[in-house]
Parts: C-alpha cells; sequence; structure tokens
C-alpha cells in the first residue's frame, strides 16, 4: 500500500477492531499500519473478510497473523477459478445441427453436392453470430430464419443427383454362333460336329 491509501487501510482497521470489540486507538492503527503496509490493499481486504467471517478466531489476530492469513488464502484454490463453465444455453453450433436435421427431415433429403454447400452455409452463419452476440441481443429466430433461406438456395433433391448419374453399361449379349462358326473354333477338333461335310451343309 501507498500513503494514499493510508486512509482507506485505517478505516477499514477500525472495521476489524470493532469486530473483536477492541478500542480504536492511534496507536493500534499505527501498529497495523507499520506491519501491513506493505501488503497489498485487496490483500488485506480479503484477510479482513476471512477474519470476520465463519473461521474467525476468537481473538483479534496481530499484523504477523494477518500475514499468515494471507499466505493460506493464496494457497487456497479460488473456487470461482475452478469451478467448471457451465454453459449458459444451447451452443450455435448445437443449435445448428439441431436446425438442419429438422430442416431436412421436413424438406427431403438432399444431394451430396448440396449438402455440402449447406453444412458451409450453417458453420459460415453460426460462427457469426456467436461473435455478434457478444455485441447485442441475438434473438435465436433471426439465426433461424437467415439459415433457412441460405439451406432453400443451396438445396437440391437427392433424386436429381441419382438421374444424372450415368446408367451402368449392360454388357452386349453376344450372336448365336452357327455350325459353321464351331467347326472353326480351337477346340473344333474335338467337336463332333466338326467335319467338311456338315459344315458345308450348315453354309448351304
Amino acid at each position: 500500500m501507498n500513503s494514499t491509501e493510508r486512509p482507506v487501510f485505517e478505516d477499514r482497521c477500525k472495521v476489524l477492531l470493532a469486530g473483536f470489540n477492541t478500542m480504536v486507538t492511534p496507536e493500534r492503527l499505527e501498529a497495523y499500519w507499520t506491519g501491513l503496509n506493505r501488503m497489498p490493499l485487496g490483500t488485506f481486504e480479503r484477510c479482513l473478510s476471512h477474519v470476520l467471517g465463519p473461521e474467525a478466531p476468537d481473538r483479534l489476530p496481530t499484523p504477523g497473523q494477518l500475514w499468515r492469513v494471507s499466505k493460506e488464502l493464496r494457497a487456497k484454490p479460488d473456487a470461482r477459478s475452478t469451478a467448471p463453465v457451465q454453459p449458459q444455453g444451447e451452443t450455435f453450433a448445437n443449435y445448428g445441427n439441431r436446425a438442419m436435421v429438422a430442416w431436412l427431415c421436413k424438406r427431403g433429403p438432399a444431394s451430396a453436392t448440396a449438402l455440402l454447400d449447406m453444412v458451409d452455409e450453417k458453420n459460415r452463419l453460426c460462427d457469426a453470430y456467436r461473435v455478434i452476440c457478444q455485441e447485442e441481443p441475438t434473438a435465436c429466430v433471426e439465426l433461424r430464419d437467415k439459415l433457412f433461406a441460405a439451406w432453400e438456395a443451396a438445396w437440391q433433391p437427392l433424386s436429381t443427383e441419382i438421374a444424372a448419374k450415368p446408367s451402368p453399361i449392360e454388357p452386349a449379349t453376344p450372336a448365336p454362333l452357327s455350325i459353321a462358326d464351331l467347326a472353326h473354333m480351337p477346340w473344333a477338333s474335338e467337336n463332333p460336329f466338326h467335319s467338311e461335310e456338315f459344315a458345308n451343309q450348315e453354309a448351304s
């Protein structure tokens, strides 16, 4: 503390002395100022709250005891800093995902290309509104309307993509072979029909 903070310190010291039903004297105030002027005023305020709280000692703490209290408070983890932060309501990402599923269930499945565009629009708008809401209140209805408009513009039915795909090429049906064709096959020597006479008959 510095000299400009001494009046505030003495006022808080009077509260400390009153809390332990002790008479305020200039000597006591001087003793506490001498012993505690190197302590930050905020730390002294926390020590004061502690010694006047539920864990208050039975006797008025001396300046040395207040220093020990300040060390104990520094070593003790702050419950406010260690408590997990609970999200307030639904996150923008979760809201966007839930809205997109509901919209597609009502509108119908989208083609793969359109679905990628719709997801990009969802991420872009949700990120933008997450920043906007930090500066001014924003209703979720506004974000919902923006999402619906972007999805409507990008949506294409899945049937369009299926229709655009080329049909698989079916193998051509081979033409039936004649006896003359069979006569010239590599395995014709094993064919019971292989004879010049039978081939001539088929050709005629």
